[in-house]
């Protein structure tokens, strides 16, 4: 993700995750524009949350409004 910003080939990223350990990887992206969409669990560390610029929690209701055909 952070290669690809840094190369101005993404300008939106979609992380799957959860765990801190990400936040110096988006904040890295952001720093470069791409703008950052987290999809989450119930346990997303706070800080990660924060930035990203949207957020969508893994539920039913995102399961269900997902099509695979």
């Amino acid at each position: 993700m952070t290669l690809l910003a840094a190369k101005r080939q993404i300008q939106t990223a979609i992380l799957i995750a959860g765990d801190s350990d990400f936040i110096p990887a988006v904040r890295a992206a952001k720093d470069e524009g791409v703008a950052m969409i987290l999809v989450h669990g119930d346990n997303c560390h706070h800080d990660l949350w924060q930035e990203a610029d949207e957020r969508f929690r893994i539920d039913q209701k995102l399961i269900d409004s997902v099509s695979l055909s």
